[in-house]
């Protein structure tokens, strides 16, 4: 019971991190909780995700998915703890990477401090999804696969101006790309 209640925490000790790993990957299937295109997943191997139009990526090519936010199965879940929440905790996050870079010293002052919960995690996460702690990619990867680029159903707006006989009609089919989830590999195999 002890190792569940550790591995289904966000606030573990980073030596317990082999067992829980060890006791997702004794579960059969597994899902991930990621950020992809500044929005939030719930992926399992073989999903078929549908997002807006990706540029430039031909059929077939391979994406990697960087920002897991946990990884889960049935009966445990390991979740990115963020750094203030505890110290042991070995994540990392894209505005921690930024400011780290920058090397400046940072001062918040009230107005521009954000809200933190209590588990370290941003209140407005929302809008600034990049400051969501993310796993490492040494202890989970998962990578999407390009089925195809299609285009939606075609809908029409009708503009118009009252009493001058201004009418036009406006037909569109917006682009999408379909995108089949692939394996979820865990530990150091990731």
């Amino acid at each position: 019971m002890l190792a569940r209640t550790l591995a289904s925490t966000s606030r573990f000790i980073a030596s317990d991190q082999p067992s829980a790993l060890s006791l997702l990957a004794s579960q059969p299937s597994h899902y991930v909780s990621a950020l992809f295109m500044g929005r939030r997943y719930l992926l399992t191997p073989g999903d078929v995700l549908t997002v807006p139009k990706l540029k430039n990526v031909p059929v077939g090519a391979r994406l990697a998915l960087t920002r897991i936010l946990e990884v889960g199965s049935r009966d445990y879940t390991l979740r990115a703890a963020h750094p203030a929440s505890h110290p042991a905790a070995t994540v990392s996050s894209a505005v921690s990477a930024r400011l780290a870079a920058h090397r400046a010293p940072v001062t918040l002052r009230p107005p521009m401090a954000r809200a933190i919960a209590v588990d370290g995690v941003p209140r407005d996460w929302q809008r600034h999804p990049d400051s969501l702690p993310y796993l490492a990619p040494d202890v989970v990867s998962a990578d999407l696969t390009v089925v195809e680029h299609t285009k939606g159903a075609m809908f029409e707006v009708e503009k118009f101006k009252r009493r001058k006989g201004y009418r036009r009609h406006l037909r569109s089919k917006l682009g999408f790309t379909k995108l089949r989830v692939g394996e979820i590999k865990l530990g150091a195999h990731a």
